[in-house]
């Protein structure tokens, strides 16, 4: 099975990309005893897409991909040079070409390639990986053409022996086996005298028997990863072992271990001692003004963090390592202080009045708002001063790093010394999750409408818009509120990935926002600011996307991962399908199937207005329905609408399940509910809808 093949030479890559960018640059770096050492003449970076294949499933995806690393491999001063499908003629060609026209020792060379791979197995035993041109052929229909044509690994070490630049880096966005490389995990050195050693450096995306999807993890986290969070020791440079570390820890992380990016350096004693540099942009240029406390010195943003009320005791004092490499990146640093949860109002507004408050607090239960009684005594809340009250801006998502497994609430203090900082960290650019990403057979003219829609919808959602909502509104749609009151005002907005196909699609979308003054429904009067991820359900409506569904619900966000996340959301006993929008993307077909028309629509069981009573034994009740009949119907999704949101549960035919959604997997309020009966073309249908009070 052909898969899409993630293989990366650090060095190689780098030099390539740098070179074509901007011929002559040189790179110097620094030591710890401040001793300067040349690094590079040039870089010169050959950056390399296949999406169009020939005779191999498309990667349209890779094109955003290419054109984004090529730009970065620029704004790094190298010189760049871009192939969009290239032939296995013109491929080799511009291989050759990178090889012999780098003839400076001083140069460095990058390869990036994202595109199928292959693995071979040879009769020893061994194997041997291959990156694809366009016109290559499945192996199993024709292996001698496809041998002609693929680049293997032996190609590959052949160009790094042959280049006479001190440093090589190769990157492949492909899955396989067989390299030419030894695997490291040692603690990446700073940058020294031994780094500007020669070189050969590799890093893949994953190996042999796993897929890399079409809209890349592992890019998205080398984005990451060169912006300087993958700069372990903070010298400010990372080299390509921070990078794959870096790229091993988080992308098997946010795959949820499905993926496995390997790195290492050629099997040669001359070509294994250096190490290739990137230089992060805060090593070059100093931070912005107008936000520092003093010049060459980096403005510091001072959090308070409180324990429970319930177990005593102070949090974890560490900050947490995004957030450090976060405000690194932006030229801040993050100083925190712990507390434990008793007489901590007091010790605020004492703080308030010596004007020392913290820029950010942090707690893991409202009883230190609101007040509370415990078995440990009765707090006092900060809410009790009005004055507090008004000051505590609550932060929605771009400080949720700071919660533990529990989850938490964080705010800014309006009256701190240091909130304007403050303020621009906790509304710097937000960043989708890697992990919610996923296939589409979405055709390339409707994209760009999907993605536009996905965007309208948020913007009117988020901004309490009723008119714009109403023009791309699905007429079966069950929401018709907004996300906040007041309005929000909205920075921007992103498509992070779109899922399904030409019928039904999951739009992912994250928001920079903020909400001036109270907000209806929470206890703290200073307003709302941050990022919200939100999820726009779209579905054909004749020859048109309409918005069936949008919100920010955890839950049904939740569902776009491909394996379950770790972060409390869903409950273990839960009998609902925890990844199903990427489960359901991949079973609906590109054409085809059933009509909507042909489909039978669930039956409800439970009766309007009804909250079910629980079984004997049971803590909450089921709300029931019977599931459509139709052999074409591939899912159901069980739909609650509540006040400003939406919850969905998804359940899959093949298994052995009851249409019921327990009452404990729902919050308090006024519901309506009803069932979707999907369809494998993508089409569905819609079970009248009932209401309850929860």
């Amino acid at each position: 099975m052909v898969r899409r093949a993630v293989l990366t030479t650090a060095s190689f890559l780098a030099w390539s990309l740098a070179a074509i960018a901007q011929r002559g640059v040189q790179v110097i770096v620094t030591d710890t005893q401040g001793k300067t050492i040349p690094l590079y003449r040039a870089v010169h970076a050959l950056v390399v897409g296949v999406g169009k294949y020939q005779q191999l499933p498309q990667l349209p995806g890779v094109y955003n991909e290419v054109e984004e690393a090529g730009s970065l491999f620029k704004e790094l001063g190298y010189e760049v040079t871009v192939l969009h499908d290239p032939t296995s003629a013109n491929l080799k060609k511009a291989l050759n070409r990178l090889t012999y026209d780098v003839s400076d020792p001083n140069d460095a060379v990058v390869i990036f390639f994202a595109g199928h791979g292959y693995t071979e197995k040879l009769v020893d035993g061994s194997q041997l990986g291959y990156i694809l041109p366009v016109d290559c052929p499945l192996y199993d229909k024709d292996p001698g053409k496809f041998v002609d044509l693929a680049v293997s690994m032996s190609n590959i070490r052949e160009y790094a022996l042959r280049t006479k630049a001190k440093h090589m880096l190769c990157i492949f966005d492909s899955c396989f086996s067989g390299t030419i490389f030894y695997a490291s995990r040692s603690i990446p050195e700073r940058v020294s005298y031994d780094t500007a050693q020669p070189v050969r450096q590799f890093i893949t995306a994953g190996t042999e028997k796993e897929e890399v999807p079409d809209v890349s993890i592992f890019f998205k986290t080398l984005k990451r990863g060169l912006a300087g969070e993958a700069d372990v020791n903070r010298d400010g440079y990372v080299t390509a072992s921070e990078l794959g570390m870096y790229l091993q820890d988080n992308v098997e992380k946010y795959s949820a271990n499905a993926e496995h990016p390997q790195y290492g350096k050629l099997l040669s004693p001359d070509l294994d001692k250096g190490d290739f540099v990137f230089v992060m942009k805060a090593t070059r240029a100093a931070p912005s003004e107008g936000l520092s406390g003093g010049r060459g010195i980096a403005p510091t943003i001072h959090v308070w963090s409180v324990g429970s009320p319930h177990t005593g005791g102070k949090p974890e004092s560490t900050v947490p390592l995004d957030i450090k490499l976060q405000a690194g990146r932006l030229g801040y640093q993050i100083e925190m202080e712990t507390f434990e949860a008793k007489g901590f109002a007091e010790k605020f507004f004492d703080a308030v009045a010596q004007k020392t408050e913290p820029d950010i607090l942090t707690i893991d239960n409202y009883g230190i708002i609101e007040g509370i009684t415990t078995k440990l005594g009765s707090f006092t809340g900060l809410a009790s001063s009005k004055s507090v009250q008004r000051s505590l801006i609550n932060v929605s998502e771009s400080l949720k790093d700071f919660e533990g497994k529990q989850g938490g609430w964080e705010f800014l203090v309006s009256t701190s010394q240091n909130n304007k900082i403050a303020r621009a960290f906790a509304m710097r650019k937000p960043e989708c999750d890697p992990a919610y990403v996923g296939r589409s057979s979405v055709a390339a003219a409707e994209l760009d409408t999907v993605k536009q829609m996905a965007v309208s919808a948020s913007y009117a959602y988020l901004t309490c818009n009723s008119v714009d909502m109403r023009k791309i509104s699905d007429n079966g749609r069950l929401g018709r509120g907004c996300l906040t009151d007041p309005p929000a005002k909205v920075a921007s907005s992103s498509v992070c990935g779109v899922l399904g196909n030409q019928n039904l699609v999951f739009v992912p979308t994250i928001d920079a926002f903020e909400v001036e003054g109270k907000v209806a429904g929470r206890p703290e009067a200073g307003g709302q600011l941050g990022h919200k991820t939100l999820l726009a359900v779209l579905r054909k409506d004749g020859d048109r996307m309409k918005l069936l569904t949008i919100t920010d619900d955890p839950i049904s966000i939740e569902q776009l991962a491909t394996s379950p996340h770790s972060r409390g959301y869903l409950r273990p006993y839960a009998s609902f399908e925890t990844t199903g929008i990427s489960r359901l993307s991949g079973l609906l077909r590109s054409g085809g199937g059933a009509d909507s028309q042909s489909v039978v629509p669930a039956a409800l069981v439970t009766p309007d207005g009804t909250y079910p009573a629980p079984e004997q034994g049971k803590r909450f009740g089921d709300f029931i329905w019977r599931p459509s009949s139709s052999s074409s119907v591939v899912c159901e999704v069980a739909e609650f609408e509540y006040g400003r949101s939406t919850r969905l549960f998804f359940f899959f035919t093949d298994r052995d399940w009851t249409g019921r959604v327990s009452a404990g997997e729902l919050y308090g309020g006024s519901y309506h509910w009803r069932i979707w009966s999907v369809a494998d073309s993508g089409r569905l249908v819609l079970s009248e809808s009932r209401s309850f009070k929860y």
